[in-house]
C-alpha cells in the first residue's frame, strides 16, 4: 500500500494515556508488534500479559524500561526492532495499541486431535507487523502414534508466516524432524477461528481457543484517568487533536520538542476550535515539561497553540469533548478591533462556507487500493480559511494531511497539486449520502494505485 508523502502536517488520530511523571509521559506514546530477545515474535507491542490488549500499567512499564529503570525482560514486547532497548517510536506504537486494540495481533493456542487418539498443541504469536511465529508440540507419547511414527519427535519451534490484518487469514509453515529427514508442516486458516494443519501429507482440523475475540476493540476510559496529549512532534503538533473524556478527568499536555503553548480557544460557528483564546487556561510558551487541566463540566472545549501563526498557518489546534449534557449554555461573542473591519459570515441553514452541512463532520468506511480494502476515517470541517479535510485513518491514505480543499459545489470538493508528483483528490456526497472520492498520484518514478473512498457519516 502506498505510504503518505509530503511535508505538510498530518492530522492525528485519537489518543489517551496515563503518565506518572513528566519524563515518563514524554515517552508514554507507543506500542507495536515486537521481537523478544529470544528471537520469537511477540504478540502485540506493550501487551505484557498476552491478554490481547494493552493496559495503562503496561504502558507505564514500557516507559520505565525506556528510561532504564526496569529490565527489558519485564515486557520484551516493547522492543520492536529487537535491539535490546525501547525507543520513543516504539512507545508511540504501543499507545496506539492501547487505544485502538491489538487487532489480530495476539497469542493463539489450540489442541488438535492427531492419529490414533493422540493430540498436538499449537501456539501462534501474531505480531502487529503481520508476522507470525509459532510452535507445534506433541502431547502424547510416541507409542500413541503407530500410524505416524515420524512424529515421535514432533516438536516444531520453527513455524513462521504472515496474516491479513483486516480478515485475520493466515498461513505459517515449518518442519518437524522425521526418521529420514525434515517433514513439512503447514498451518492455515483464520486467527481466532478454525484452521487446517497439514503434516507430511496428513490433514487435521482444529480451532483456536484464545483469544476469544481478536478483532480490534475500543474500551471506555476508566473514571479518573489522566489523558495525555503530546506536543511538538515534527508532523503532529498535538497528538491527539481530539479527546473524549468523562467529567472530572484531567488532560495533560507533554512537550517533546519545539516551542509551543496550549491555550483554551473559543469555538466557531460549527463548534470547532478557533484561533481566538477563551481565557479558560493558558500554559505559556515552553519546550519541555507538562501542563494539566481538569475538566469538570460536560461540553466541548477548544485549545490551540498561542505562538504567533502556529494556529492559523500550521493548524495547531484541537478540542476536548467532555461526555454528558452541559449544565449551562455558554454564550460566545467576538468583539472586533475598532480599527479592523471584520466581515460577518451569513451561512444559510443548509450550507457553511459554501459546503452542505451534510458534508461536514466525521465519516468512516473503507479505502480501496486496487483489490485491498482498509478501514478509513475522514473529517471535513470549515474553519476561518476554508474547507479542510483530515485523514484520521490508522494508515493515512492522503498527503499532505490535512488538505485545504476547493469548493466546487455544496456537495463537491477538489484538491490539485502540480507536484512533482502531481496529486489530485476529489470528494462528493452521492444520492445515498455516502462521502465518495478518489485520491491519485501521477508519479512515473514510483507508480501507485489510486485510493477510492466510500464513507458514511458517523452518528
Amino acid at each position: 500500500m502506498p505510504q503518505p508523502m509530503g511535508g505538510a502536517r498530518s492530522r492525528p488520530r485519537r489518543l489517551a494515556s496515563s503518565p506518572t511523571t513528566a519524563r515518563c509521559g514524554l515517552l508514554l506514546i507507543a506500542l507495536l508488534s515486537v521481537f523478544p530477545s529470544t528471537g520469537a515474535l511477540a504478540q502485540c507491542a506493550g501487551d505484557c500479559d498476552e491478554s490481547g490488549g494493552v493496559a495503562v500499567n503496561e504502558l507505564v512499564s514500557g516507559v520505565r524500561i525506556a528510561l532504564e529503570r526496569a529490565p527489558l525482560n519485564n515486557c520484551a514486547s516493547f522492543d520492536i526492532n529487537g535491539n535490546g532497548r525501547v525507543a520513543v517510536n516504539e512507545l508511540i506504537a504501543a499507545v496506539g495499541n492501547a487505544l485502538n486494540g491489538c487487532g489480530f495481533a495476539g497469542r493463539y493456542t489450540a489442541v488438535v486431535p492427531l492419529d490414533d487418539g493422540a493430540t498436538g498443541e499449537i501456539e501462534l504469536r501474531a505480531a502487529s507487523n503481520r508476522q507470525i511465529s509459532g510452535t507445534l508440540r506433541l502431547l502424547e507419547p510416541a507409542s500413541a502414534l503407530p500410524a505416524a511414527a515420524q512424529l515421535a519427535q514432533a516438536n516444531a519451534d520453527n513455524l513462521s508466516g504472515q496474516f491479513d490484518p483486516v480478515t485475520g487469514d493466515f498461513l505459517v509453515t515449518g518442519s518437524v524432524p522425521g526418521p529420514t529427514g525434515a517433514i513439512e508442516v503447514r498451518l492455515s486458516g483464520r486467527l481466532g477461528a478454525g484452521f487446517t494443519l497439514e503434516i507430511g501429507g496428513r490433514t487435521y482440523i482444529g480451532a483456536f481457543t484464545a483469544p476469544a475475540t481478536p478483532t480490534p476493540t475500543r474500551t471506555a476510559t476508566p473514571q479518573g484517568t489522566v489523558h495525555v496529549v503530546i506536543v511538538g512532534q515534527p508532523e503532529l503538533p498535538f497528538e491527539p487533536e481530539v479527546l473524549e473524556i468523562n467529567p472530572g478527568e484531567t488532560v495533560t499536555w507533554m512537550w517533546v520538542a519545539g516551542s509551543h503553548s496550549v491555550r483554551a480557544a473559543e469555538l466557531n460557528a460549527i463548534d470547532q476550535p478557533s484561533c481566538t483564546p477563551s481565557g479558560l487556561f493558558d500554559s505559556g510558551v515552553r519546550s519541555s515539561g507538562t501542563f494539566s487541566y481538569t475538566f469538570t463540566t460536560p461540553g466541548r472545549y477548544g485549545f490551540h497553540c498561542g505562538v504567533a501563526n502556529h494556529c492559523g498557518e500550521n493548524f495547531e489546534f484541537g478540542y476536548v469533548d467532555v461526555r454528558g449534557t452541559p449544565t449551562a449554555t455558554v454564550t460566545r461573542t467576538f468583539t472586533p478591533s475598532p480599527t479592523i473591519a471584520v466581515p460577518t459570515p451569513t451561512p444559510t441553514a443548509e450550507t457553511i462556507g459554501g459546503v452542505s452541512t451534510r458534508m461536514l463532520g466525521f465519516f468512516n468506511g473503507v479505502a480501496s487500493v486496487g483489490t485491498q480494502m482498509y478501514p478509513s476515517r475522514l473529517q471535513v470541517l470549515v474553519d476561518d480559511f476554508g474547507v479542510l479535510v483530515s485523514d484520521l485513518s490508522a494508515i493515512p491514505n492522503i498527503f499532505p494531511n490535512p488538505l485545504r480543499m476547493t469548493v466546487l459545489s455544496p456537495t463537491s470538493l477538489s484538491y490539485e497539486a502540480a507536484g512533482p508528483p502531481p496529486v489530485s483528490f476529489s470528494l462528493s456526497l452521492d444520492a445515498q449520502s455516502h462521502l465518495v472520492g478518489r485520491f491519485s498520484v501521477n508519479d512515473p518514478i514510483m507508480p501507485r494505485l489510486p485510493t477510492d473512498f466510500d464513507l458514511t457519516r458517523e452518528q
